[in-house]
């Protein structure tokens, strides 16, 4: 209608100003509208519709990520509750993934040493996935010292260790157990673990290592595990004699079983 009263270079002008009223008021958000949209909408009337923009992706199935780019207690991690509390020993290294900043590194096997956070907001027992990078620079441990996730060594299992095999580490979850090889002290792996009480996907548990080859069991009895803290790097069986001497980095933990953590595991960032 407008256009046919005014001539066209007026309402172009005018297009233009209505543009940069919008661009110049603070209140001015870009937005997503969906896949192929972009809203600019400003404090005052109207808004401006583009297309062909990036929608934005969203990540509310990961209830945890921490860099682990500090050792300091109290930090709160990177998205997620809480706050870590960490032992001596624990110390900011090389980071273990080009996109990191550091990792930690616990540098004794001596005792047991640890870093842990609340499970409380951050991971269901019942239901979830996690990945992490984790590279240990010796094998002088027996099959009991070295976890990773885990709660206290008493009832349905919650915890990742390693083996007396020097290449296999296994995931303990309730009642059940499933191992996968393929690792070597000294260099970098990824981690990623898999539970499901109620076997949704056919599985109790899942483990994988390096983006590789599914290893699943069923069969969970004992009900899901409970435990207050998880991100332990120590003695699993409570005797409290070893220690992991190795690096942690970029912990991932979703509430969806099925969400493939190695795809997404150098983000760096989870919004919303």
């Amino acid at each position: 209608m407008f256009k046919k009263i005014l001539p066209p270079f007026i309402f172009s002008a005018l297009i233009i100003l209505s543009f940069a009223y919008l661009h110049s008021d603070s209140n001015v958000q870009i937005v997503a509208g969906g896949a192929g949209t972009t809203v600019i909408s400003g404090g005052g009337t109207g808004s401006v519709i583009m297309q062909n923009a990036v929608p934005v992706v969203s990540y509310a199935d990961i209830t945890f990520y921490d860099n682990m780019d500090s050792t300091t207690t109290g930090r709160a991690p990177t998205k997620g509750s809480g706050t870590w509390t960490t032992t001596a020993n624990f110390v900011v290294s090389n980071p273990l993934v080009i996109t990191s900043t550091n990792s930690n590194y616990c540098n004794t096997e001596a005792g047991f040493r640890y870093t842990r956070i609340p499970q409380s907001g951050n991971l269901n027992y019942s239901v979830g996935r996690a990945g992490f990078y984790l590279s240990w620079d010796t094998t002088n441990f027996d099959d009991v010292a070295i976890g990773f996730i885990n709660s206290p060594d008493t009832g349905a299992k919650f915890r990742v260790r390693k083996t007396a095999s020097a290449s296999t580490w296994e995931f303990l979850y309730s009642d059940v157990a499933v191992s996968t090889g393929g690792l070597t002290s000294g260099s970098t792996n990824y981690i990623e673990v898999a539970w499901d009480i109620n076997e949704a996907h056919g599985y109790c548990a899942e483990i994988r290592i390096n983006g590789g080859n599914y290893k699943t069991v069923s069969g969970c009895s004992a009900g899901a595990p409970t435990g207050t803290n998880f991100g332990y790097l120590g003695d699993v069986s409570g005797n409290n004699a070893k220690s992991i001497l190795g690096r942690v980095d970029e912990v991932i933990i979703s509430s969806d079983s099925q969400r493939d953590l190695y795809a997404i595991r150098n983000l760096g960032n989870y919004p919303n």
